[in-house]
């Protein structure tokens, strides 16, 4: 079982005082480490590693149709395939690591 290195973010968005309603920042972002929180949509942020995808500014509505549902959805479906993608890369490294040709090599040093 991995860590999750892809997370779906979301946080309140500022809007212009003409703009009524909510509106919702969506994001994927790539977690630095598993010990560390992450508590804003920030690159700078010490938790984040890279963002992955932002959706900017939506509005938050009541259904499952509004823009920022949809949004979430999007996003949980990228955070789902870059996990997948990660996994296997770790799941890969770990089989060629633990591969008799490897530990021969590791051997011979």
């Amino acid at each position: 079982m991995f860590f999750k290195k892809y997370i779906v973010k979301i946080s309140a968005a500022r809007m212009p005082a003409k703009c009524w309603g909510r509106y919702q920042n969506v994001a994927v972002i790539e977690r630095a480490s598993l010990s560390l929180p992450v508590r804003a949509i920030d690159i700078r942020h010490r938790s984040v590693a890279d963002i992955r995808y932002y959706s900017g500014p939506h509005y938050a509505g009541t259904t499952d149709r509004c823009a920022a549902a949809r949004a979430i959805s999007l996003a949980m479906k990228i955070a789902r395939r870059l996990q997948a993608e990660y996994e296997d890369l770790c799941a890969e490294a770990f089989v060629s690591a633990m591969s008799p040709v490897s530990l021969e090599n590791q051997r011979d040093k």
